[in-house]
């Protein structure tokens, strides 16, 4: 299929992803990610009605898994995206998530190209580098930034791998029952959790909430109509909106050794999508 759908998702998940990060440096992540899921419900049962489609049990226990696993994976990498650089965070946990249904698809029998077999091994040496540490103070922060964007990575990865596996016929189905299973537990886990509730804040969360649900609804079209290994990594260049963002809007710095390793990253990803 035309990489245009997966490239739309990889946009809005930038959008979303940058716009959550910066709601979590005054709000916790937990708070921040229920927010967020909450704000997409509301674009994703309207959607779901439009869309039609059968009601499928399987297909609606994979979706709950999914997540579950996505709504951790949100959490920690708003937490990472929050505790910075965001250029080095968000092109790790992008890295990781799409190595996971890359190995997946592999193992179902799909065929990569040279260029996606060298792209695996430049996604390895990017998780190397970015892991490295700093001196001083920023070395605590950016050794959990690094451990909270593989977490992620990994989070997403089981999402991506379980929203392949529902059938098309179900429509956006399998993405209620996962936004049910992600707000479930986010709201138990944002609790206790508090912060400042300000304009700035609820333009941030909705803004991160209704692009995050357009591009789950654009990745469970193009899954669908795509092999998993492709559509995954083309989806996967979302850091590349954060990155951009980051350096635009908000004057982010990189260390050269962080930059060599988000160009290793994001080049990784488009080495696999070949």
């Amino acid at each position: 299929m035309t990489p245009v759908v997966p490239l739309a998702a990889a946009l809005s998940w930038g959008v979303a992803d940058f716009n959550g990060g910066l709601a979590t440096r005054s709000v916790p992540a937990t708070r921040v990610a229920a927010m967020t899921q909450t704000w997409g419900l509301l674009l994703l049962l309207p959607a779901a009605l439009a869309v039609g489609g059968t009601f499928s049990v399987r297909d609606a226990l994979l979706g709950l898994v999914a997540g579950a696993a996505g709504g951790l994976g949100l959490v920690a990498y708003f937490e990472a995206l929050a505790r910075g650089p965001m250029g080095v965070a968000s092109p790790l946990a992008g890295v990781i998530g799409v190595l996971i249904p890359v190995v997946v698809g592999l193992s179902a029998g799909e065929d990569p190209s040279p260029a996606g077999a060298a792209g695996i091994g430049v996604a390895t040496l990017a998780v190397l580098l970015a892991g490295g540490s700093d001196a001083g103070g920023s070395r605590r922060a950016g050794r959990g930034g690094i451990v909270l964007a593989t977490a992620s990575g990994v989070g997403f990865g089981i999402f991506f791998v379980l929203l392949h596996a529902t059938r098309a016929a179900d429509g956006v189905w399998p993405l209620v029952a996962a936004r049910v299973g992600s707000l479930t537990l986010l709201w138990v886990l944002a609790r206790r959790a508090r912060g400042a509730s300000t304009p700035r804040l609820h333009l941030l969360v909705a803004t991160s909430g209704l692009f995050d649900m357009a591009a789950n609804m654009l990745y469970l079209f193009a899954v669908h109509h795509g092999l998993l290994s492709i559509t995954a990594v083309t989806v996967s260049l979302y850091p590349v909106v954060v990155l951009v963002l980051a350096r635009v809007i908000l004057g982010e710095r990189l260390t050269v050794r962080h930059r060599v390793a988000a160009a290793l990253a994001l080049g990784a990803a488009v080495l696999i999508s070949v």
